[in-house]
């Protein structure tokens, strides 16, 4: 008994080592293959990462295209905007405001009757 109770804290050591490298291998190898993915994933949208740094693909946009969705994105933040509502409508419900003199005023002509009353 006295040989097993010598080779009992090296048999110990042996199997807590044994689990180590068995966790530390489940964590190199599910490192290894979030990497591998990410940089497939990366390489569709044309991202490459190199030892010398980082590597992006750009894709041409021709003027043309450049300019039409510039204006797009003015044209909707105009419309959107909530100051050019009152303006277009005014002249939209009176004719052409600008002639009769009142195109910088705001609200409606109910809303002026209802001061006069």
């Amino acid at each position: 008994m006295s040989t097993l109770t010598r080779l009992l804290p090296l048999l110990l050591l042996l199997i807590a080592l044994a689990i180590f490298a068995f966790i530390a291998y489940a964590i190199y190898t599910i490192a290894n293959d979030v990497k591998t993915q990410t940089e497939k994933k990366m390489e569709k949208k044309h991202v490459v990462v190199t030892k010398d740094g980082m590597r992006v693909g750009v894709k041409e946009v021709g003027r043309e295209g450049y300019v039409d969705r510039t204006q797009s994105v003015l044209v909707k933040a105009w419309n959107l905007s909530s100051w050019t509502r009152g303006v277009w409508r005014q002249e939209g419900e009176k004719g052409d405001g600008a002639a009769k003199g009142q195109s910088g005023q705001r609200g409606t002509s109910a809303a002026n009757a209802k001061k006069v009353k």
